[in-house]
């Protein structure tokens, strides 16, 4: 289709899309239904891929304009957002030509970099038992013992195929470090008082939305204890919930985070990071 070789040529120029891109969204939308309505399954399928990677690239352009206006946690949720729009993308590129890459690396590597400087460490997760789901393609019940022909994660007609649960009970919530939704921060009742000063200090640096930048977490050690406070304080080791007196007080060496961050320039970077 005429239309289709429009919104390819249009994501392959992957950096000409902005947050204002919304009538070109709202058009591929709307052939996305008439597709559909057709029961064209393999047409379907790559309009949705397309409205989907520019989505994501849109969302990129809010995560950035959020960061640089101190909305951290909207940004967060973004990132998340974009995170879970590239697995289903990945899980149906094979309806797309991939001599072409979309600027898909791109947005895997700069949604983990992003969220690798946050400091989140403790979310909310609950723990469910599940008594019904179904397919949300055929609206089978799906079992241990019965299934139906749809693969989760798949594309069908333009639609991805997930568990949709229609029974369950909860049974608890938990404070985890590893969440399933990482959207569920926890955050006290006074409020926002995270320490953003890796976003911040980054942020100096990065002044454009398609500006690259690389962030590796290492671990140091040093073999002594200097400066450490109370054992029932947070470790200062920063790889887990655990208190000081359940972690690295009992080791001989204490291991302190490293952040190494990389431009493929070279810029005055402050020695926080050296």
């Amino acid at each position: 289709m005429e239309s289709n070789k429009k919104y390819i040529k249009y994501i392959i120029n992957w950096m000409d899309i902005t947050k204002n891109d919304k009538s070109t969204l709202k058009e591929v939308n709307a052939d996305l239904l008439n597709s559909q309505k057709e029961n064209n399954e393999n047409n379907s399928n790559k309009l949705y891929l397309i409205k989907t990677i520019i989505d994501s690239h849109m969302l990129y352009c809010d995560v950035f304009e959020l960061l640089t206006e101190k909305k951290y946690y909207e940004a967060w949720c973004k990132l998340e957002r974009i995170e879970i729009n590239l697995i289903s993308i990945k899980n149906n590129i094979e309806y797309l030509d991939t001599h072409h890459d979309y600027g898909l690396q791109f947005l895997t590597n700069m949604v983990r970099n992003w969220q690798m400087l946050y400091p989140y460490k403790i979310f909310l997760s609950s723990r469910e038992i599940i008594h019904e789901l179904q397919c949300s393609i055929c609206h089978t019940q799906r079992s241990f013992l019965d299934n139906c022909i749809h693969e989760k994660g798949k594309l069908y007609n333009g639609q991805v195929c997930y568990d949709e649960v229609t029974k369950f009970e909860i049974i608890t919530f938990d404070i985890v470090s590893t969440p399933v939704h990482k959207y569920s921060v926890l955050f006290p009742k006074s409020g926002d008082n995270n320490n953003y000063q890796y976003l911040d200090l980054v942020l100096n640096y990065v002044k454009s939305t398609h500006q690259i930048f690389s962030v590796r977490l290492l671990n140091r050690f040093f073999d002594n204890h200097h400066g450490i406070l109370s054992p029932d304080a947070p470790c200062p080791c920063n790889r887990s919930m655990k208190l000081y007196k359940d972690c690295c007080l009992k080791r001989k060496y204490i291991y302190i985070q490293h952040v190494d961050l990389s431009f493929p320039t070279p810029l005055n970077v402050p020695a926080i990071f050296q």
